[in-house]
């Protein structure tokens, strides 16, 4: 992390932006600006821009192939899951809780984000994970309790 935030400041010297939320991957990092998710080369460089929906935006996470961005964002009003290729394009909203204690904790594999998230709960604070598919299918909840944060080894550990 400490690296994306120095390629932050070397991407922006002099400029008033507040870039947050930084998440690498090879040699791009992604990160937020003006409520909006850029990306840039990590080594330094011009940034540009992937989204227009000047809406509070958080919490970005590339996938595992980097071609992907999962965030979220309250462009349609509350907080949801949407996904953009790294390639340019459409975001695609992926979920409809109007959670505001959602979170993106990252990705399970290309086809699936993983979500923290209190819809369906009886109690707001109490988030789950749950993976939701790229596709438009139904989250499945994940059978590790109440979570926060969520990292799941490649071997399944």
């Amino acid at each position: 992390m400490i690296r994306a935030v120095r390629v932050l400041t070397v991407l922006s010297p002099g400029n008033d932006s507040y870039l947050r939320y930084p998440t690498l991957h090879g040699d791009l990092v992604g990160f937020v600006a003006q409520d909006d998710v850029w990306l840039a080369p990590a080594h330094g460089g011009r940034p540009w821009q992937l989204t227009a929906d000047r809406a509070p935006t958080k919490d970005l996470r590339f996938s595992p192939d980097g071609a992907h961005l999962a965030y979220l964002s309250q462009r349609d009003g509350a907080p949801e899951v949407h996904v953009v290729a790294t390639a340019g394009g459409p975001s695609v909203r992926t979920t409809w809780w109007g959670d505001g204690y959602a979170r993106v904790l990252g990705w399970a594999d290309s086809h699936r984000v993983h979500v923290a998230s209190a819809a369906g709960e009886p109690q707001r604070h109490r988030t789950w994970a749950r993976a939701v598919p790229l596709d438009g299918g139904p989250a499945r909840r994940l059978p590790y309790g109440p979570v926060v944060a969520l990292d799941i080894a490649t071997g399944g550990g």
